[in-house]
């Protein structure tokens, strides 16, 4: 843990240079001709900037961006208080914006081009508008050193914002999750439609879809009851400007857009609800939430509500076309609850829904391309698609059994293909295995 002084304890060097404990211990030992390791101080500690400076000089250690991860270490060590964590983070939105040094403005001016960027006070204002102005210099100087310590300031913005404790930085999600979630949107969008994400809740997800270098920057939509400041701060930050809107307004969707609703407890199936009836033509619904409410044996009162979206009994502007049990940990905070997803659109009468239960296994980089692939041919050809991760269940199965919808009969409740299709699901499948993979993750070589 960084000290109150900025020092650290020799568990605190091999953790900022990405090593080991004994290996810190070999280098005070070993001193490197000229550039002698730092010196502790009376209490065995060790100044941070001189160890930096060290790592720096000399090399060692796995972590290239030591001195950024020392700032941010600074920012949210235990000696730092909520409060002024939270102004460095309010600082460093207004200079990812501003693009210029904080230190070259008075409190006065700051809040003067907040006023600029932030007219209708949706998401910055206030907050610059109740920095202490005694405090100001001092936290300037400092939200400008993590700046430039992490190259720019987006990035400073970023760290800081996921190092900083709480459970609402533990409920973000995974990136693995992110990217899944992106690359699903990146396969489903229109080139007319948008992403609307409901609450502001899905803003990770809308960040890593719009930063794909073939996707054009995507107009974005943030239904809601209440005023989602962090969220349109968040956009902001990243070079997005959403456009908000009511829950129960007209959302005014575009044909082909994509919408991501984030659930908690049961009274969220009334926004999947709201978000399913402002559906508009070739679009579709993802939903994330805990498995305890959209897969697993759940009470009647639950299982009631997922009724309303498996059912076809009835004409629906959308309904439950697929659904995953995905692996536990898939939150930023560790948590082991496992999380799961829905995806609902338009569908034919009968329509099977695509079931499948990952939670047993790793989350890793052939699965999610697999549970993508799957994903992707729900809404095109399941018919001349091998599927890896899901399996078809007739929804009167569902139905009429009740419980988990990942435990309906396995992959025993498949749908049949006629016979006559077998000649062009062949020849398809052919030419799938004969076509190069899908990059939709990037991914580095391992050394």
């Amino acid at each position: 843990m960084v000290g109150s002084h900025g020092s650290l304890s020799l568990a605190d060097v091999a953790k900022l240079a990405g090593v080991k404990r004994p290996v810190v211990s070999m280098w005070r030992k070993r001193e490197l001709a000229g550039v002698p390791f730092p010196a502790a101080d009376e209490d065995g500690r060790f100044a941070a900037t001189e160890i930096v400076d060290w790592l720096e000089t000399t090399g060692r250690g796995n972590n290239p961006e030591v001195r950024a991860d020392l700032a941010v270490r600074v920012a949210t060590s235990n000696s730092m208080s909520p409060l002024r964590r939270s102004a460095l983070i309010t600082l460093l939105a207004v200079r990812t914006l501003l693009d210029e040094p904080l230190v070259s403005y008075t409190l006065d001016e700051l809040l003067d081009e907040a006023d600029a960027f932030d007219p209708d006070d949706d998401f910055l204002f206030s907050e610059v508008e109740s920095l202490d102005v005694d405090e100001y210099p001092t936290l300037a100087e400092q939200a400008d050193a993590i700046a430039e310590a992490a190259w720019y300031p987006q990035a400073a913005y970023e760290r800081l914002l996921a190092a900083q404790p709480g459970p609402e930085n533990d409920n973000r999600l995974q990136p693995d999750l992110c990217e899944l979630l992106a690359g699903l949107c990146h396969l489903l969008l229109r080139p007319e439609g948008e992403l609307i994400d409901v609450r502001g809740e899905c803003c990770d997800v809308v960040s890593v879809a719009g930063a794909e270098e073939d996707l054009p920057a995507p107009a974005i939509k943030t239904p809601a009851d209440v005023p989602i400041r962090d969220a349109y701060r968040h956009y902001r930050v990243r070079g997005m400007a959403p456009v908000g809107c009511g829950m129960t307004d007209d959302w005014d969707a575009r044909p082909g857009s994509v919408t991501l609703v984030r659930i908690k407890d049961r009274n969220d199936f009334g926004v999947v609800d709201e978000a399913r009836l402002q559906l508009s033509r070739s679009s579709t619904i993802i939903v994330v939430g805990p498995a305890s409410l959209l897969t697993d044996a759940a009470p009647s009162e639950v299982e009631s509500l997922r009724d309303e979206f498996i059912r076809q009994d009835r004409p629906q502007p959308a309904v439950l076309r697929a659904a995953a049990r995905l692996p536990a940990g898939l939150t930023r905070g560790g948590s082991r609850q496992h999380l799961a997803l829905w995806l609902l659109g338009p569908a034919p009468q009968p329509s099977p829904i695509w079931i499948g239960d990952l939670s047993g296994t790793r989350f890793g980089r052939g699965t999610r391309q697999a549970l993508l692939d799957d994903l992707q041919a729900v809404f095109q050809a399941p018919g001349n698609h091998a599927f890896a991760t899901l399996h078809a269940v007739p929804r009167t199965v569902i139905t009429a059994s009740g419980g988990s919808l990942v435990d309906t009969g396995g992959a025993t409740a498949s749908v049949m293909v006629a016979a006559s299709d077998d000649s062009a699901r062949i020849t398809e499948l052919r030419r799938s295995l004969a076509a190069p993979m899908p990059e939709v993750f990037e991914y580095e070589p391992l050394p």
